[in-house]
């Protein structure tokens, strides 16, 4: 059933004659350090794991490979070179869903969130193994219990792979990355609900202690940690014991950040952005980039002040699956349309943010939401400052009002000369 049966007239004077300005496209450079053959950089870190002084021996052993729900640079290859290692040495490793309550919190929806990633049986050449059950690993002093997917749980040895990058909810000194697998993905819904029962405001404590709670009593094996360059490319594969994992990702950490897309300007007062979804970021924006968040109140240093932000739609990979569209200030019908309420609806009450699921302003169109965003921004001299996006992970290119060009220099280079907005029955060109 759509949210909107009816288009709602927007009846402001003087709206429709709101003068939308020039744009002009601009590319950036970033950090593009990259890791050339991902499968030979993690079979020579497997191949320099030791067990008590002796090479790591895994032949015949059951060994459960973790595989999140985030959007994550050359997803399959990396999984693909993970197990292909493992079997190569004897093994016997499966791939199981580790994504918290994501993908509607079923084992189905898991399986199939897997698949769109490109993971499925036949592509990786082993089972894919997905359950909603767990056991009870065990409970920290302040209450939190920690839990584990019953198969990984009973298998010989866990494999946790994730990327390390900021989150998007909360800073710390490990983000996202092998301790949130640990403590959130690995314990499915249950062990999602657990942890965000404690709150954003201390999910830098509760993920390093369940984390290391879960590495100390769980039967992990090792972990895979990738980190991605500014365009989205994988910089940096390690394979790290688990006794190092908790220090290693300290440090990989500090790099993502320092590598990570970011918008080169400290003041913008709109910002377009043709996509949101949960591949692109685990708020649909990345509040890194927005300066704003997408589940909780929480200050981004780095991040420019947005005066205004739209988001023109969601990408096709999100699935309806409009998590943090409550950090825009106007959207479209439809993009409202294309919400899927029951899945955008799980991933916040399991978080404890619902305010990120609010729907903001809904225009008409493209064209009828950028006159409203001009129309509401406070006047500022010689022209307010527009930058368009495709999404906020995808910064290689986009384009900025054509007052902004002064500031074009440095790691910023105009590709082309000032144009007017290309709308097409209303739909503005995506970047």
């Amino acid at each position: 059933m759509a949210l909107f049966d009816a288009r709602v007239d927007i009846a402001v004077p003087g709206l429709n004659s709101v003068k939308l300005p020039r744009m002009v496209r601009v590319r950036q450079k970033m950090v593009d350090d990259e890791v050339k053959d991902i499968a030979e950089e993690i079979s020579r870190g497997v191949d320099a794991l030791t067990v008590d002084g002796r090479p790591l021996s895994v032949a015949g052993k059951k060994l459960a490979v973790t595989a999140g729900s985030r959007g994550i640079a050359d997803y399959a290859k990396l999984l693909h070179a993970i197990v292909s290692k493992l079997k190569a040495m004897g093994a016997q490793p499966f791939i199981f869903p580790a994504m918290g309550s994501h993908a509607g919190g079923t084992a189905e929806g898991q399986r199939e969130l897997l698949e769109r990633y490109g993971v499925t049986e036949a592509t990786m050449g082993v089972p894919v193994r997905s359950s909603m059950e767990t056991v009870e690993v065990g409970t920290l002093p302040n209450g939190t219990r920690v839990y584990c997917d019953k198969l990984a749980w009973e298998s010989d040895g866990i494999v946790l792979f994730n990327r390390v990058k900021p989150h998007t909810d909360f800073k710390g000194d490990w983000e996202s990355g092998l301790l949130k697998m640990c403590a959130i993905g690995v314990g499915k819904h249950e062990g999602a609900t657990s942890a965000h029962r404690a709150g954003f405001v201390r999910f830098h404590e509760v993920i390093p202690e369940v984390g290391k709670f879960f590495l100390k009593n769980a039967p992990v094996l090792f972990g895979v940690a990738s980190v991605e360059n500014g365009y989205e490319r994988v910089m940096r594969v390690s394979v790290i014991p688990p006794a190092e994992i908790v220090e290693r990702e300290r440090e990989l950490l500090a790099l993502a950040r320092k590598s990570m897309a970011r918008l080169p300007f400290d003041d913008i007062d709109i910002l377009a952005v043709d996509e949101l979804g949960k591949n692109i970021s685990g708020s649909g924006m990345d509040p890194n980039v927005i300066g704003r968040p997408g589940m909780r109140e929480i200050t981004f240093p780095d991040a420019p002040h947005i005066g205004c932000i739209v988001i023109l739609g969601l990408s096709e990979e999100t699935h309806g699956s409009a998590v943090g569209i409550g950090a825009a200030d106007i959207t479209t019908i439809r993009a409202v349309a294309e919400v899927d309420l029951a899945q955008t609806y799980i991933n916040h009450v399991t978080s404890g943010a619902v305010k990120g699921a609010a729907i903001p302003l809904a225009a008409a169109d493209d064209e009828e939401a950028m006159r409203v965003a001009l129309y509401s921004v406070p006047f500022r001299e010689g022209g307010e400052r527009i930058v368009h996006i495709r999404n906020t992970l995808l910064l290689e290119e986009f384009e900025v009002s054509e007052n902004m060009l002064p500031e074009i220099r440095g790691a910023l280079t105009a590709i082309g000369e000032p144009r007017p907005m290309a709308f097409a029955e209303g739909r503005l060109a995506k970047v």
